[in-house]
């Protein structure tokens, strides 16, 4: 009589398997900053039923050329805020996290990966892409660009007869975020890869493609009217040099952290990097070893992202998806007679890969997942927001107390700001960085690094008050030893969800008198760690991209 372990796992035991770290990375508090003004974007279009042009929201740069090629996901945003609150855009959140592992687990599936190691390979791909899983646009790009790549892989296998669907699918990823002109460079280089294997094959120097003839002429009109279907914006053909222009803003590239090196030292310690590096050396490692057997269309597409990845980390979850079920390929092609001893086991190892993916999930739910080996956790369950993506008191306070006029402002409570005191309050910056420019950013991150160079945005702007936000002010503590020691600034408000000065005039006297701080915590503990000193000098400080 066969035992229980001879049976296959059920699909409803596979979903569970891998509901814990759907669930722990997917269904969590909203804490990004630039959600804000994605909102408050999506109520200008829903209410004027026009997408802006220009710049609306800041006094640095009103009227600037503003290319937004993510207005459908802020008039989503801003549908599903409006009907249930900040709950639903976790909802959403999460609801795009399990399409991503379930376009994976079906992606490992088509490629005659077994279920164990497709459940595994699941697994590993949502740790190594959680760093990306917020509640931003980019998490539709993360989503689309899987979903191509199975629609490919199905396609090469006889599961899909024909991709009419895709240009269509184009069309509203290239309205969701500018990412969506990936999805056609997909379809061409696997439609090119198919296509020198085809003249390679016919001179007896590689295997047979893929794909017959009449499928890859179907792969290059679907390529064409994808390619046709990404100019179907508000932006036409510009969508496809506002990534090139954005590529030139150096001093963008260097101080946003989504944008550094993909190996730089920064993030050696963050775990989706980590293994992110193991992932990359594994894929190449499984090539060398699968090399007669590997599809030049499957080639083409590492070294697309490969060239991704190239230009930033914030890429790595791209070459994750193409390559991790690519590298389970290689692998198990490569080791398939070692691994045809397994067979006598029946579906014992698939039992054991579920329990222990099964097990891993349930304690992502219990214990958190780390993000970084010091400790660092992701985002922690929930369906709310947390103070540092929305210092709701610090707000309150400007509010209840009439304080405006310029304001200079930290580049991440910009979004909130706008959020909630446009159109009476504009910004001094938020995240749409290209928006202000390259040597605008270049100003701002020049203030991290000496008092003067602040004086000369003070001496530019005219500030009227200041906010900062209180988890990285360590980060700032010289630029706060400065404000706290100069008499044109008072500190009033100092909670753990924001710091705000206001200058020191006739204007912000009643306010002065009656809040402001006699002690600073922030220097008590600057002189219990260094001891008490003169001002310090100015000099740059080794974590100006925290800061920011």
């Amino acid at each position: 009589m066969p035992s229980f372990f001879d049976q296959r796992p059920s699909p409803l035991l596979c979903v569970l398997a891998l509901a814990g770290i759907i669930i722990a990375l997917g269904f969590t508090q909203v804490i990004n900053l630039d959600i804000w003004w994605h909102l408050k974007t999506g109520e200008v279009i829903w209410r004027g039923g026009q997408i802006p042009q220009v710049d609306l929201f800041s006094y640095t740069a009103p009227g600037a050329p503003w290319t937004n090629h993510e207005w459908l996901f802020e008039v989503i945003a801003w549908a599903l805020f409006s009907a249930g609150g900040i709950a639903t855009l976790t909802l959403l959140k999460g609801t795009l996290t399990a399409g991503i592992a379930w376009v994976a687990f079906r992606t490992f599936r088509i490629l005659n990966i077994p279920l164990g190691s497709a459940l595994l390979g699941t697994f590993v791909l949502l740790i190594g892409i959680m760093d990306r899983i917020m509640c931003r646009p980019f998490l539709f790009t993360l989503f689309f660009f899987a979903l191509f790549a199975l629609c490919l892989h199905a396609f090469a296998a006889g599961r899909l007869r024909r991709l009419w669907f895709l240009p269509p699918l184009t069309i509203i990823w290239i309205n969701l975020h500018g990412g969506g002109i990936i999805g056609p460079q997909l379809l061409f280089v696997y439609a090119l890869g198919e296509a020198i294997q085809s003249r390679l094959a016919a001179r007896g120097w590689a295997p047979a493609p893929r794909l017959d003839r009449s499928q890859r002429v179907h792969l290059w009109v679907i390529t064409l009217l994808c390619i046709i279907a990404c100019l179907i914006n508000p932006w036409g053909v510009n969508i496809f040099t506002f990534p090139l222009e954005h590529l030139h803003m150096q001093a963008i590239l260097t101080f946003t952290h989504e944008w550094f090196p993909t190996l730089d030292a920064r993030v050696d310690d963050v775990i989706s990097h980590i293994l992110f590096r193991a992932m990359l050396v594994g894929t190449l490692i499984s090539y060398l070893i699968n090399a007669r057997r590997v599809p030049l269309s499957h080639l083409l597409l590492t070294l697309l992202t490969c060239m991704l990845i190239a230009k930033a980390k914030r890429f790595t979850p791209q070459f994750l998806i193409i390559n991790l079920p690519l590298m389970w390929l290689n692998l198990h092609e490569a080791l398939g007679p070692h691994l045809s001893r397994l067979r006598r086991w029946g579906n014992r190892p698939t039992w054991l890969a579920l329990a222990v993916v099964m097990e891993l999930s349930l304690l992502t739910i219990l214990y958190g997942v780390p993000a970084s080996l010091g400790g660092r956790m992701h985002e922690p369950i929930g369906f709310g927001t947390s103070i540092y993506s929305a210092p709701t008191r610090m707000v309150d306070f400007l509010e209840e107390n009439q304080i405006t006029g310029n304001v200079f402002n930290e580049m991440g409570l910009g979004g909130y700001l706008i959020f909630r005191r446009w159109p009476q309050e504009r910004v001094f910056i938020d995240g749409r960085t290209p928006v202000y420019g390259d040597r605008f950013y270049d100003r701002y991150t020049d203030f991290v690094r000496s008092s003067r160079n602040f004086q000369q945005l003070d001496d530019r702007y005219h500030f009227d008050y200041l906010v900062f936000k209180t988890i990285p002010s360590w980060d700032l503590r010289y630029v706060h030893e400065h404000l706290w020691r100069d008499p044109k600034w008072r500190l009033v408000y100092m909670q753990d969800d924001g710091i705000v000065y206001v200058r020191n005039t006739p204007r912000f006297r009643t306010i002065i008198d009656r809040f402001e701080l006699k002690q600073n915590p922030l220097i008590e503990m600057m002189n219990r760690t260094f001891g008490k000193k003169e001002p310090a000098p100015d000099k740059q400080h080794d974590s100006i991209s925290d800061g920011l």
